[in-house]
């Protein structure tokens, strides 16, 4: 008889799959917020982390 691979056990350590299962849910939203994050800041527009390489510059000529 084949064991419910979500069943808590007790045997050879005693397990909380209710609590593992929300573990594994915080540990992927925490990885889409750091996709999120590292995927702004790469795209670096006006996200606050700042300009694109790529982004045009304006050259202001100083006052005399």
């Amino acid at each position: 008889m084949p064991e419910d691979e979500w069943a808590s056990r007790r045997n050879p350590v005693q397990e909380d799959m209710s609590m593992q299962q929300r573990v594994w849910r915080f540990e992927r939203v925490g990885w889409y917020l750091l996709v999120i994050v590292v995927g702004q800041s790469l795209a670096s527009r006006d996200y606050g982390f700042g300009k694109a390489p790529g982004h045009p510059r304006i050259a202001v000529k100083p006052t005399d």
